[in-house]
């Protein structure tokens, strides 16, 4: 009975790490695109970058 109920808290707590797990997962390609979209949208002919979207794309570099 203890040993069952030992078990079945800690597939609870690997079924919640799992899930935050997930979570951050999905955050982090979330975030790859919202930089990579910023970098297509505002790269001009040059191959450059402006400062506002430079600070914007290290905003959220700096989240993750």
């Amino acid at each position: 009975q203890k040993a069952q109920k030992e078990s079945e808290e800690k597939l609870q707590k690997a079924q919640k790490v799992e899930k935050e797990s997930e979570e951050k997962v999905t955050k982090i390609k979330q975030d790859t695109k919202n930089i990579l979209t910023e970098i297509v949208n505002n790269i001009d002919e040059n191959g450059k970058l402006n400062p506002k979207t430079l600070q914007k794309i290290l905003t959220i570099t700096s989240k993750i």
